[in-house]
């Protein structure tokens, strides 16, 4: 692999880690916080949620706007906003309700990247 692409991957898997950290931060301020506190730690656990959950949709528009075919591709790019629209309602609800669809959402995308998207992009 070229010196360069193994930089941009190393830069890539940085700041892919370091886009935890806030999710940490604000666990930790959540279980060892003072307890006044805590509304705002999981205010800011789920706000930050939905930009990642809304962030992955927006890496599916841009590879399958990128695609050559465009077979199913309009089934695709409404997966591709669905994650913004219920990462908006999710913040407008209680909090359990948030988690759980917030949660909910990510296992959706996890399954949706490894079957429809993977097929879409990498055909046989």
């Amino acid at each position: 692999m070229p010196e360069k692409y193994l930089s941009i991957k190393i830069i890539a898997n940085l700041l892919g880690y370091g886009g935890v950290l806030p999710f940490l931060c604000a666990l930790a301020g959540i279980v060892f916080g003072d307890t006044e506190l805590v509304p705002f730690y999981m205010h800011a656990f789920l706000s930050y949620g939905a930009i990642i959950l809304t962030f992955i949709g927006a890496v599916h528009w841009g590879l399958i706007i990128n695609m050559q075919s465009t077979s199913n591709c309009s089934w695709f790019m409404l997966g591709s906003v669905v994650p913004a629209i219920v990462s908006w309602i999710a913040i407008m609800l209680s909090t359990k309700v948030a988690l759980s669809i917030l949660l909910s959402g990510f296992i959706i995308t996890y399954v949706y990247e490894r079957t429809l998207l993977w097929e879409l992009l990498f055909p046989d």
